[in-house]
């Protein structure tokens, strides 16, 4: 038979109200993202992160350079740890100590796969990536990747003539560097070709000055 005092405890703890059960779950201390599994996201080892992750693990915790795991994974290119990561309800809009987040080092590190997997889970494109220029991430795609910069532009058109801080658009990079396919893509999407930079130039200037001939075909 149960005693007075055990029946006392079990009456207790029935009383204790759900809320505050699930309050005190939600509170327990959480463990952060270890180096080594930083390193493993960074290098596409997913078995490996999974090993040196579990429940208690915050997957939003920052080491002292403000990187998060997502952060390593974009930077590494590894499709299987994002989609692993996004599982997990990571944060896409943490910034690290340069102000960049996941979705930044996907599009600078070329990796463009894991940058429209970001995308299409919502992470933020009005953005800038590393750099005293202070370019968008529209311009740095429109650069380098296309259909990743088609989508960037479908989610946010304001992005085509934001300038950057030489009060460039991504049409005065592709006049400078680009090829006809990147000039004509901005041009057809309704870039101003009429805009002036810092130094008084147009797109039409700054192809002349760097004898981009390609550009000049179609500016």
């Amino acid at each position: 038979m149960l005693t007075k005092t055990w029946m006392a405890m079990i009456l207790s703890l029935s009383l204790i109200p759900l809320s505050s059960l699930a309050r005190a779950k939600a509170t327990a201390p959480s463990l952060p993202v270890s180096a080594e599994a930083m390193e493993a996201a960074e290098l596409g080892d997913l078995p490996k992160v999974k090993n040196l992750t579990t429940a208690k693990t915050d997957f939003n915790s920052q080491d002292n350079t403000g990187m998060t795991i997502l952060m390593r994974a974009a930077l590494g290119g590894s499709m299987d740890i994002a989609r692993f990561l996004l599982n997990k309800k990571v944060k896409l809009e943490l910034k690290n100590n340069d102000n960049e987040t996941a979705l930044a080092f996907a599009v600078t590190n070329d990796h463009y796969d894991v940058a429209q997997l970001l995308i299409k889970a919502k992470a933020n494109v009005d953005i800038t990536v590393a750099g005293e220029e202070g370019d968008t991430l529209f311009m740095r795609a429109a650069g380098s990747d296309l259909p990743t910069a088609k989508i960037i532009l479908a989610k946010n058109k304001k992005l085509l003539d934001k300038a950057n801080l030489l009060g460039e658009t991504a049409l005065f990079q592709a006049a400078r560097y680009g090829t006809v396919e990147e000039v004509q893509f901005l041009l057809k999407s309704g870039a101003n070709k009429q805009l002036k930079n810092k130094k008084g130039q147009s797109p039409v200037d700054v192809a002349k000055e760097a004898k981009n001939s390609d550009a000049l075909k179609v500016l």
